[in-house]
């Protein structure tokens, strides 16, 4: 417990693929859904890196770190965003969302990249994204 609750807090000390792990543990560890098909948080353990950068975790890392590099480099929120997007949308797209924040552009991905796999609670997502903001310096 000690090592998420030191993810929570902030992100000191924690590579990207640890902080993946950890999200995709919590989620599975939280998820009726994912208990009731027979996933456990070993299995995650269990995937090789490849593997790991196809869950919905790796996908909201990557978008948060992304954002979170060029923001500090002073390109603006929509310059980064439709950038993203111009990349992401080898897989989908669709009509960005209105206001267009990084929240409600990860939530739109979601839709697009993983809404054929199981669902994903709301709460989840809100707690992944504020996790991960922490750990690369967001607020």
């Amino acid at each position: 417990m000690g090592f998420l609750r030191k993810l929570l807090g902030g992100g000191d000390g924690i590579s990207k693929t640890e902080l993946i792990r950890a999200l995709a543990k919590r989620r599975i560890s939280t998820d009726p859904v994912a208990k009731g098909m027979g996933y456990d948080e070993s299995m995650v353990d269990s995937l090789g890196e490849m593997e790991l950068m196809g869950t919905p975790e790796a996908a909201l890392v990557t978008i948060v770190e992304t954002y979170a590099v060029s923001r500090k480099s002073g390109t603006s929120e929509k310059a980064i965003l439709d950038h993203i997007e111009a990349h992401r949308s080898q897989v989908g797209s669709g009509q960005l969302p209105k206001p267009l924040t990084l929240d409600s552009f990860i939530r739109y991905r979601f839709k697009i990249e993983f809404s054929s796999g199981p669902p994903i609670s709301d709460e989840f997502i809100s707690e992944a994204i504020a996790t991960t903001k922490r750990h690369y310096g967001l607020n």
